[in-house]
């Protein structure tokens, strides 16, 4: 779960309702790699996260993304491609 600080309860929200939907369907919504970014985060920042992820051998699959701007969703999510994850 990625986000920015002034979306924490957004994000937490968003959990909670992957958790609810989980267990109607009969699957686990594991307790996720929370990243708190700064409020004004950019592609970089998430591209320095995902890179720190992959070194640390965190098997990062589904990357839950909270832009806090319209502006960054393209790139964002030319980012997760880039490290392989769906976003």
């Amino acid at each position: 779960m990625v986000y920015s600080s002034f979306d924490y309860n957004n994000c937490n929200s968003v959990y909670q309702a992957l958790q609810d939907a989980g267990r109607k369907i009969g699957i686990v919504v594991e307790e996720p790699e929370w990243i708190e970014l700064d409020k004004n985060f950019n592609s970089a920042d998430l591209d320095y996260y995902l890179e720190e992820a992959k070194k640390a051998k965190k098997d990062i699959k589904i990357v839950v993304l909270l832009v806090p701007n319209e502006n960054l969703y393209q790139d964002a999510k030319k980012v997760c491609y880039k490290h392989g994850c769906v976003s």
